[in-house]
C-alpha cells in the first residue's frame, strides 16, 4: 500500500509539472541584417528594406541603410504573426516577389524574400540582391555566309 501511495504521488507530481517552452522568449520579435551585394559582398548603402505582414504583403516598417548595410526591426509578434523581409535598390534587382534565385554568385549568392517565422527570438537575416546588369553583343554578318541566327534573352 505505501508503494502505491509513492507512486500515486510521483505520478501526480509528474503529469502536474509543466514544461516552459518560452525560456529566453522576448515580448517581441527581431530581425536584424545587412543588405549585401550578391555579386561582391560588400554591404549596399542606400537600399530600402521592408517589414511585410506575411500572407498580406503590407508593409509594416521600412528602414534605408546606411553605409555598412545594415537594418533592424522590432516588432510585436502578436499583432504580426508570420512576417517576411525584402529589400530593393538602386542598381540592384529587388527580391520582392523572388522565392529564391536561379543564377549562382561567387560570395553566397542572391537571396529571395525571407520569412520571419520566430516569434519572440532575434533572427538574423542578411538580404542579398543580384546586381543589375547588361551584356553588350556585336553582330557582324559573315559575307560568305546566308545562315540566320536567333538569340533569346530572359531574365533569371
Amino acid at each position: 500500500m505505501k508503494n502505491l501511495i509513492v507512486m500515486l504521488v510521483l505520478l501526480s507530481l509528474l503529469f502536474s509539472c509543466k514544461k516552459e517552452n518560452s525560456v529566453d522568449l522576448l515580448d517581441h520579435t527581431e530581425v536584424r541584417g545587412r543588405l549585401l551585394d550578391a555579386s561582391t559582398g560588400e554591404p549596399i548603402e542606400g537600399g530600402t528594406v521592408y517589414l511585410t505582414q506575411g500572407v498580406s504583403w503590407m508593409v509594416a516598417d521600412s528602414q534605408v541603410t546606411g553605409a555598412d548595410g545594415q537594418y533592424h526591426f522590432i516588432y510585436d509578434h502578436d499583432a504580426i504573426p508570420v512576417a517576411d523581409v525584402w529589400a530593393e535598390a538602386p542598381n540592384y534587382l529587388s527580391n520582392r516577389y523572388i522565392g529564391t534565385w536561379s543564377p549562382k554568385y561567387p560570395n553566397g549568392g542572391a537571396t529571395g524574400r525571407l520569412g520571419v517565422r520566430e516569434n519572440g527570438k532575434v533572427n538574423i537575416e542578411d538580404t542579398r540582391l543580384p546586381p543589375v546588369g547588361y551584356v553588350k553583343y556585336c553582330f557582324i554578318k559573315d559575307s560568305g555566309s546566308s545562315a540566320n541566327f536567333r538569340v533569346n534573352l530572359m531574365p533569371y
